[in-house]
């Protein structure tokens, strides 16, 4: 995560082209926080970056705290005031996810990570989250890789793979093991163990056919599709931490007549679809996403 806690890490572009996360996600987290018995006093964020995630499940409970490292980042998130269900405030902290020693034991029902837990020491944030959580409480991590391009441009992925993977791209610039762990859907991420049950866990997999060459049981249909000019697709790849450490060892790129590296990535997409006959301004953009549920023993 060191890419995002940089201070001159981008954060407001980071906000405006880092896609949502859909109801239907949100809808499935609720529905087995409210199966196992959890209550809705107070959610937590760990990794909460501009405060997405959190202002969401505001309207779901009565407090909500959200956590992350990155000073710009809870900037950003602050610049964006929210009221949860109760009329409060939604409060940031800026902190690691294993340092959680202003929060209370047993005070909180519902923890999320959204697209941050790849980042998250083990097992010390498990302890903290062991800590903090309540009895019959969630945690929630959920994560998207890099996003693919739907039909009829899903051939064009490879230039994609290419530009993200490569050595002679951003390949030896991706946050590891962060990276890894996200294109492994988060399977990396270990199960809480003690204090939390083993039966109620689950790992939902909303990949539909991307990433053939993977091995992924019972693939889920992907549930984030936009439709983006391709300028928000280029804005969208120069958010990731990889296109920032290039942008680091390389300031000479952006000097390249023919843009930087996300650039040009984005003008061969654009030329390729246009070889196909896709001639259009906007395009079908999917993001392959994973969500893991742990809920906490009484």
């Amino acid at each position: 995560m060191a890419a995002f806690a940089a201070k001159d890490f981008n954060a407001e572009q980071y906000q405006s082209f880092r896609p949502s996360y859909p109801a239907e996600l949100y809808d499935t987290i609720y529905e087995y926080h409210e199966l196992g018995g959890g209550g809705w006093g107070t959610c937590v964020d760990l990794g909460c970056g501009t405060g997405q995630s959190a202002r969401t499940t505001a309207a779901r409970f009565n407090t909500v705290v959200g956590i992350d490292p990155s000073e710009a980042m809870i900037e950003s998130a602050r610049n964006i005031p929210h009221q949860t269900k109760s009329s409060e405030s939604v409060t940031y902290f800026v902190s690691p996810s294993e340092k959680l020693g202003f929060l209370q034991d047993a005070s909180v029902d519902l923890i999320t990570a959204a697209t941050s837990c790849q980042y998250f020491k083990f097992p010390e944030t498990w302890n903290e989250i062991r800590r903090v959580l309540r009895p019959h409480g969630t945690v929630a991590f959920f994560s998207y890789t890099v996003f693919q391009l739907g039909s009829p441009l899903t051939a064009l992925n490879t230039y994609i793979d290419h530009y993200t993977n490569s050595p002679d791209q951003l390949g030896p610039y991706r946050s590891q093991p962060g990276y890894d762990i996200v294109h492994e859907f988060l399977d990396p991420i270990v199960s809480p163990g003690e204090g939390f049950d083993t039966r109620a866990e689950k790992r939902i997999k909303y990949v539909g056919e991307h990433f053939p060459l993977k091995h992924v049981e019972d693939r889920q249909p992907v549930i984030i599709k936009v439709r983006l000019p391709w300028p928000a697709v280029e804005g969208w790849f120069m958010t990731s931490s990889s296109a920032h450490n290039f942008a680091k060892a390389h300031p000479e790129d952006a000097q390249n007549p023919e843009g930087n590296i996300t650039a040009r990535l984005v003008k061969t997409l654009t030329a390729e679809a246009g070889k196909m006959g896709y001639h259009e301004d906007m395009v079908n953009v999917e993001n392959p996403m994973a969500l893991l549920l742990f809920r906490k023993l009484a």
